[in-house]
């Protein structure tokens, strides 16, 4: 718990497809948290992972990796906010 006192922090907006930019790297963080601002930790030399600050706990979030991530088959034009507002 020690090294957690010692990382930056920041606020970031996720975006509707639950990603945030840190230092130009993009991040993956859980859906729930679209169309919110957040509080991200991090080292700044060391964006190999981070930390959602969520209440009083730390979620550890990691870098999209691109490549792999352009692979994934996707439906065009999904909304995923609305799955969280109690919309249909």
């Amino acid at each position: 718990q020690l090294e957690h006192i010692f990382l930056h922090e920041v606020k970031r907006p996720v975006t509707k497809d639950a990603a945030i930019s840190l230092n130009r790297v993009i991040f993956e963080v859980p859906q729930i948290y679209c169309g919110r601002q957040v509080t991200v930790l991090y080292r700044p030399k060391d964006l190999s992972h981070a930390y959602l600050q969520s209440d009083s706990q730390l979620i550890p979030i990691e870098p999209v990796r691109t490549i792999d991530n352009a692979q994934i088959p996707r439906k065009q034009n999904i909304d995923y906010t609305r799955f969280y507002e109690g919309g249909s």
